[in-house]
């Protein structure tokens, strides 16, 4: 049997101090990789389905965008209707209607909206400064669906420090996963309801 003194000679030591640089190098580069792999998948777009029925699509140039809508524009109050069609033939889709009351912080010609699998009713939307009825500006619809934008394009600029509404009609079709508006059940007294 060999001694210990040959042991020792085979094989690769390294003193403590080494042994804890190279524990502090391997967690350092373990850090810089997480960071690049979170800061990699933020730009990650996940696909939208705005559905047209046949009408002509304006699909906006796709542009890299932030996921957040700009800031010349801060909403103030919202009034959000939903129609959920869940009875009869077809219960698979809602309508609705929202208005936004916005805050012109920066003079602008286009309104940047969200809209994940929501169908927008051209025909319904009515841009107008708060307070006068009779002010509208019209504009033209287009969708980044890459981004899942709606893009108002206005026929003159939204002028820095004026209030405006935005009003406009929509529908969808409800969610299959847990994601926007979903139909849920479950059951009871051995009813699905």
């Amino acid at each position: 049997m060999a001694n210990m003194s040959d042991l020792r000679k085979r094989g690769c030591f390294v003193t403590n101090l080494i042994g804890l640089l190279l524990v502090i190098l391997v967690i350092c580069l373990l850090v810089v990789v997480a960071v690049l792999v979170y800061f990699t998948t933020l730009d990650i777009k996940c696909s939208s389905s705005n559905e047209s029925d046949g009408k002509a699509v304006h699909k906006a140039p796709s542009v890299e965008r932030n996921f957040r809508l700009p800031p010349n524009l801060y909403p103030t109050v919202y009034t959000v209707e939903i129609q959920p069609f869940i009875y009869g033939d077809n219960p698979e889709w809602f309508s609705g209607h929202v208005g936004i009351e916005v805050e012109c912080r920066s003079s602008t010609d286009e309104i940047i909206l969200h809209s994940k699998m929501l169908s927008i009713t051209e025909n319904s939307i009515e841009i107008r400064s708060s307070g006068r009825e009779n002010d509208t500006i019209k504009s033209t619809l287009e969708y980044d669906t890459d981004n899942e934008f709606i893009i108002l394009k206005m026929s003159r600029l939204m002028v820095a420090g004026n209030r405006y509404i935005v009003e406009m009609g929509f529908y969808g079709h409800f969610s299959e996963d847990l994601v926007g508006l979903y139909l849920s059940s479950y059951v009871r007294d051995n009813s699905t309801v």
